[in-house]
């Protein structure tokens, strides 16, 4: 048994791998609440708004490149979704200085 508790992840892993739908739904049901819990912690202190849409982009990004994940599936989405949070709280700074910057010189 896997650290998810599911017999089955190795394989989940390769059909996915062999994009095959129903492994992707398998996938979705499977670890939409633990990708989100992990969202929400990351997000806590910052855009909660931004929960459900990073969580699309973590299966968004699994879904389009399923060479990222390997036999640790929940391991692989939960790197996925680390990097969407990296992504938009870059975002969220570097606007946020575009705007300060645009203020003082306005000013």
């Amino acid at each position: 048994m896997t650290s998810t508790g599911h017999h089955d992840e190795p394989d989940l892993a390769d059909r996915i791998h062999h994009r095959r739908r129903e492994a992707f739904e398998q996938l979705y049901r499977r670890h939409v609440d633990a990708v989100t819990r992990y969202v929400a912690a990351r997000m806590r202190d910052r855009d909660r708004d931004a929960i459900a849409d990073l969580v699309q982009d973590t299966f968004c990004d699994a879904l389009a490149d399923p060479s990222l994940g390997d036999a640790d599936v929940l391991g692989s989405l939960l790197r996925l979704a680390a990097r969407a949070c990296n992504r938009h709280v870059w975002i969220l700074r570097t606007t946020e200085i575009i705007y300060e910057m645009g203020s003082t010189s306005t000013g």
